[in-house]
């Protein structure tokens, strides 16, 4: 399995609460193997299946938690 990594900068991530908000809103979705978040720079790496799910459910699953994506890009591992 080829992996993809998308990186999301998701600027109103400023607290510790806004972080266990977005990873419980991404971890748990099909294909997501892995979910890391940096506070000070506010960017949410994901790891998943891209026969499972896509950058576009994801930042959709970070909306819903309530914090926009400013902007992200997808790579692949």
């Amino acid at each position: 399995m080829v992996a993809n990594i998308t990186t999301f900068n998701v600027p109103s991530l400023t607290r510790p609460e806004a972080v266990e908000a977005v990873f419980n809103s991404v971890r748990p979705m099909p294909g997501v193997t892995d979910v890391t978040i940096n506070l000070p720079v506010r960017l949410v790496n994901v790891e998943y299946d891209p026969t499972a799910t896509n950058a576009d459910a994801l930042k959709d699953a970070i909306e819903r938690a309530g914090y926009r994506v400013q902007r992200y890009s997808d790579g692949r591992r």
